[in-house]
């Protein structure tokens, strides 16, 4: 009777300390993938104030692209920078042809958004807008389309 009371203490401890364990990995885990998001959302932030200090002074993104014979651009990434790109471009003589998404199923009202495994339309550049894996893009990029491909950060330091 002893022996057996003493394993099922001794089954309930393990299984708490297992579960402890288990738990705290999936905790760790978590918070990792928090940090990620804070991370990412620090840099949009500070992309947009950039982005309103550039306004602030009168520069649009039209002006640059029409000085470097830019009139057709695709958009790489709706998030919300790409968005936000999309509204800048609206009223101007850019023609945003299409925007360029890994979730192409997502549907946007204003443009055609299609998948980087498509065939894109022809245009003079490409502007990428995620913040990160930018050397990847374009480099997937290049080799599916001869345009200029610029990110919105190299925009960002010509305006």
């Amino acid at each position: 009777m002893k022996n057996k009371k003493l394993n099922h203490v001794i089954t309930f401890a393990m299984g708490g300390i297992l579960g402890f364990i288990l738990s705290r990995k999936y905790y760790v885990k978590y918070c990792q993938e928090i940090r990620k998001k804070i991370e990412s959302n620090v840099a949009v932030i500070s992309r947009l104030e950039e982005w309103i200090n550039i306004l602030h002074f009168g520069k649009k993104m039209e002006e640059y692209l029409k000085e470097n014979g830019y009139y057709s651009v695709l958009i790489y990434g709706m998030g919300r920078l790409g968005r936000i790109l999309l509204d800048e471009l609206e009223d101007s003589d850019i023609s945003v042809l299409a925007a360029i998404d890994r979730n192409a199923n997502n549907r946007f009202e204003d443009i055609r958004v299609i998948s980087p495994d498509d065939i894109f339309p022809q245009a003079d550049c490409i502007i990428i807008t995620p913040l990160t894996g930018q050397n990847e893009i374009k480099k997937m990029l290049s080799s599916k389309i001869d345009c200029h491909i610029i990110s919105l950060d190299e925009l960002f330091v010509q305006l």
